[in-house]
């Protein structure tokens, strides 16, 4: 039964390289992370805390995540289906982006092999979810519990990307809904794409591992090298670090210091919780791809452009781990 209750990552150029063992994270020019200097793996700074030490896990360990020890995590889906505040978005028509949610929550539905058992989804426009509710309750496969949640919309600060309302928007989801507060591992998507690979993902982690992110740099000939950032789409993490790392950072964005994306906020999350001593992987060990339609450009993720550069992508992760492309 389902219950109710009422990207651009930074520009600034970065020059990542691996010399020996070491990764090196070097600033080409100015840009909006003063702390963001040339650095290596045992000296990389936090951003949020510049004296920390770097304590960064790449890779996944050898011991991995089995669908009994992800009896209790949850696939969290964000949505907003009506947005007022469209900065950056080119999909606006809430009839494209209602039909976008129910095509990708039928693929979610339908594959069974997912270790999961509970879903989330959230909405933060007010927008009818009947068709939503309606898509699961047709659902007849494996036991899922269930939550459609609605949620006020965050009003987003001048300057600041439409990431901001979806951070708003996971908070007071993760405040009303004791499925994500209880679970052993929240997994959260756009609500809008599918993940055919997401499974083999999981199974690539360890069941230590408290946050999973891929982290890019966008490396271009146009540009040489960017900020390194991760990707917000898809991510893992525990409740726990969660509540400790990303709960309630909004205060975190700020367009003066060029604190303006979801994507530098996770990534400053991870690196942060890293340098603590937490299990987090900065790079997904195998290629997870989308299905569906960027709500920023309306290009599908299954042009032949994307599919090439997604299949760069994975070699990369194999041949040269250390790159962040």
């Amino acid at each position: 039964m389902s219950s109710t209750i009422a990207a651009r990552p930074s520009k600034n150029p970065v020059f990542i390289r691996r010399q020996g063992s070491r990764h090196h994270v070097q600033a080409t020019g100015p840009h909006e992370f003063p702390n963001a200097r040339t650095a290596d793996a045992t000296s990389y700074r936090s951003l949020s805390e510049p004296n920390s030490p770097m304590h960064s896990r790449s890779t996944p360990s050898h011991r991995t995540r089995t669908d009994a020890s992800l009896h209790m995590a949850t696939l969290l889906l964000t949505a907003s289906i009506a947005p007022t505040q469209v900065t950056g978005l080119t999909r606006t028509d809430p009839a494209l982006r209602i039909a976008d949610y129910v095509q990708a929550l039928k693929h979610w539905l339908s594959n069974d092999r997912l270790p999961v058992d509970s879903l989330i989804f959230v909405d933060n426009t007010g927008a009818n979810l009947d068709a939503i509710r309606s898509c699961i309750n047709d659902y007849t496969g494996r036991k899922l519990r269930t939550q459609v949640l609605s949620v006020r919309p965050a009003t987003i600060p001048t300057g600041i990307h439409y990431g901001y309302g979806e951070l708003a928007m996971m908070d007071q989801a993760f405040r009303v809904s004791d499925i994500l507060q209880n679970t052993d591992l929240i997994i959260k998507s756009t609500g809008r794409l599918y993940f055919p690979a997401l499974r083999n993902l999981i199974h690539k982690l360890s069941s230590t591992v408290e946050m999973t992110v891929d982290c890019r740099a966008n490396l271009t000939l146009a540009n040489a090298s960017r900020i390194p950032y991760a990707t917000t789409q898809l991510f893992t993490v525990t409740p726990a670090l969660y509540k400790t790392h990303l709960l309630d950072t909004l205060t975190w964005f700020e367009p003066r210091k060029g604190r303006t994306h979801l994507e530098n906020r996770v990534f400053d999350a991870a690196i942060k919780a890293s340098n603590e001593g937490h299990e987090v992987i900065l790079r997904f060990p195998v290629n997870c791809e989308p299905q569906g339609v960027t709500g920023h450009s309306g290009a599908n993720y299954r042009s032949a452009s994307r599919l090439t550069r997604g299949m760069i992508r994975s070699v990369a992760r194999r041949v040269t781990p250390d790159l962040w492309v």
